[in-house]
């Protein structure tokens, strides 16, 4: 009987050692948040910028600023709040893009706003108006502006 005993002792203290040095669950939870807190803060400190940029009018540097690090963000960002928020905000000044270039008679590049914008929110009607104008002033090949 002793002899089983011991056998079963070893693995026990060998089990128990292993589960103590292991993480919790907890901790491992901790950990994982932190590291999505790291992964975002780019996304937040550039959507931040673009924000007051965009306040003070300049919409295209907002863009420029935030775009870039949009497409670095790892996927698994895109359904979050934060996500979510930044696709609204790009969605948002492409649109404004768009009607800038549509006022100056830009075509092409209002086109290409409006399609940037559709591709982001689809029901976005200042980008479809801009697109169905675009599309039917360039069709008629009256193109004027740059």
């Amino acid at each position: 009987m002793t002899k089983l005993l011991l056998p079963s002792l070893a693995l026990f203290l060998a089990l128990a050692e292993m589960a103590r040095a292991a993480p919790t669950l907890q901790e491992q939870m901790v950990a994982e948040s932190d590291r999505r807190k790291e992964l975002v803060k780019p996304l937040e400190q550039a959507l931040a910028q673009g924000e007051k940029l965009a306040a003070q009018g300049e919409t295209l540097r907002a863009w420029e600023i935030l775009n870039p690090v949009w497409l670095q963000a790892p996927d698994a960002l895109r359904p979050t709040s934060v996500g979510k928020e930044v696709e609204r905000a790009l969605a948002q000044w492409e649109a404004k893009l768009a009607v800038s270039e549509a006022q100056q008679t830009h075509w092409p590049k209002a086109r290409d706003w409006a399609l940037r914008c559709l591709q982001r929110d689809a029901g976005n009607a200042s980008a479809r108006g801009v697109l169905e104008e675009a599309n039917a002033i360039l069709g008629r090949g009256i193109v004027t502006g740059k």
